[in-house]
């Protein structure tokens, strides 16, 4: 299962924009002779952010989608070189590519990297592609996995931009995509570390959020309902500058359910959020779009107690496995989030129902040294009844009531360290290892 971390991605930023003459003159100079010239649209998902004070800052979180235009009769996308250029720094690696048709489905064309530039006069650094194959019109190329580094000279406001241009061989044509802002260069912010776990409003019962904080990076997932009382799960990630979080929430659809697996698919973006920590325990979440007016809709949010104390507790059993994300990467898509605290554990699975819809089941019990599938080796069991509520708050609704929880069947999960073996209600196995692709 690949929680989907989007470790390179974050916020809505789809701008169409027409190529100015000022903007044309920082790409390559060619001769227009003889050749069509046509416009790509690119996009910018979810804006990286870096810190101007940094002595090794480097732009992550952020991928470019670009969708080819079409090009004149007789010509064709095969034997294109492909070029994305930055304004500031350079790419550390050449990003990777995935093909999709406009409607997201798979193309079988493999992008075949040529190279990196460090610099291409009066822009940054460049990375190059060649396309064996022909592609047909509207063709979206994803430009991720990638670290822009080099920026440690520049200056707070300064904006990281991104544009890609296409030139054809024997059928000669070019292509040219609009300037995007793929992050602006932010001064130094103060730094406060938030606590991994559970965490909650607890004016919206119901609805919690699970995050997880690792090497800069934050993994965040929303467990809440839809407008007809079904669960539903949302997630983000990206970096965390200082005291704040900002991502696109993203929702997924048509994988795994507690029966079976099977592989999942982007459904979009549903919102954006911006958590601003004031402690590391306490917050301010702030959900942003078009659903939530022009100044969005702000909440509360703190470390949740599961034990019944006003305040967490530290695990108390030796050996209790540690806090955060789950997964089998044979599973793509489905993802498992657990906190100990005292002797409980609480845990959550993020998986599918049967019609392909997000749905997410939670379960908490104590607990308990015992044998099991791992032999004599350490670790720790819980055995639980899995449930999943319904009824509760949606994205945009506001405190509900008429919470309803139903009963799934008994869940055991082994523990050794940081890998388990899970057995779900019905009696599917999955082996789980800690997430840490985030």
């Amino acid at each position: 299962m690949t929680i989907y971390t989007r470790r390179f991605f974050t916020s809505f930023l789809f701008a169409f924009l027409t190529l100015a003459f000022a903007i044309v003159s920082l790409a390559p100079v060619w001769s227009a002779s003889g050749e069509s010239t046509t416009t790509m649209a690119g996009a910018v998902a979810r804006p990286g952010a870096v810190v101007a004070t940094s002595a090794t800052q480097t732009l992550t979180s952020t991928h470019y989608d670009l969708t080819l235009g079409p090009v004149a009769g007789g010509q064709s996308w095969a034997g294109t070189t492909l070029t994305i250029y930055l304004s500031q720094g350079r790419f550390i690696t050449a990003p990777s590519i995935t093909v999709t048709d406009a409607g997201g489905a798979a193309i079988g064309v493999t992008v075949i990297p040529t190279g990196l530039v460090a610099s291409n006069g009066s822009v940054g650094g460049s990375a190059s592609y060649y396309l064996p194959s022909d592609l047909p019109a509207g063709s979206v190329l994803r430009f991720a996995s990638f670290v822009v580094a080099g920026l440690s000279g520049a200056t707070a406001g300064t904006e990281i931009r991104i544009i890609a241009t296409a030139g054809g061989s024997a059928n000669s044509f070019r292509q040219y995509a609009t300037w995007q802002t793929l992050a602006t260069v932010g001064s130094t912010p103060s730094s406060i570390m938030p606590e991994s776990g559970w965490w909650w409003s607890d004016s919206e019962s119901g609805r919690g959020y699970a995050i997880e904080v690792a090497d800069g990076r934050l993994m965040f997932a929303a467990y809440m309902y839809r407008p007809d009382g079904t669960s539903v799960w949302y997630v983000a990630n990206g970096a965390i500058i200082g005291s704040e979080f900002s991502a696109a929430l993203t929702e997924y659809r048509g994988g795994g359910t507690l029966a079976r697996w099977q592989a999942a698919s982007l459904l979009g973006d549903v919102a954006t959020i911006r958590i601003t920590f004031t402690s590391s325990t306490t917050a301010t979440l702030r959900w942003n779009g078009s659903d939530f007016g022009s100044d969005g809709v702000t909440t509360a949010i703190r470390r949740y107690s599961f034990t019944g104390g006003t305040s967490v507790v530290a695990p108390r059993l030796a050996g209790a496995p540690p806090t955060g994300w789950y997964w089998n990467a044979a599973e793509t898509g489905t993802g498992w989030f657990l906190e100990s605290q005292g002797n409980q554990i609480f845990l959550a699975v993020y998986l599918y129902d049967a019609d392909g819809s997000a749905r997410w089941y939670v379960a908490q019990g104590t607990a308990s040294s015992a044998g099991g599938v791992f032999g004599s080796a350490a670790y720790i069991v819980l055995e639980a009844d899995l449930f999943e509520y319904g009824g509760g708050q949606t994205l945009t609704s506001g405190a509900r009531s008429g919470l309803s929880a139903e009963a799934k069947g008994e869940i055991t999960v082994q523990f050794t360290s940081v890998a388990a073996m899970a057995i779900l209600p019905g009696g599917r196995s999955i082996a789980l290892t800690r997430f840490s692709g985030f």
